[in-house]
């Protein structure tokens, strides 16, 4: 969070900055290629949020399987 904050800072402090980098990306607006930026990065969160999840649910699935085997069923129902 702090490089996050640390370059929102400097694209306030220096907005001819991001102009400059816009420019070089081929976008006309440093404003524009900061949103650009932040969607890819927002998708790219999602995806390994989606990763970590789909690893975390293979993980719980493993667990409660093998806890299913280690104790059976009681025959008389308790």
């Amino acid at each position: 969070w702090l490089v996050f904050w640390a370059l929102v800072g400097v694209a306030v402090l220096f907005p001819r900055g991001t102009d400059l980098l816009a420019r070089l990306a081929g976008v006309e607006r440093g404003a524009d290629l900061l949103v650009y930026v932040s969607v890819l990065v927002l998708f790219f969160v999602v995806y390994k949020l989606m990763v970590r999840l789909d690893r975390v649910d293979r993980e719980i699935t493993t667990v409660v399987r093998e806890l299913a085997l280690k104790k059976p069923e009681k025959k008389d129902g308790k």
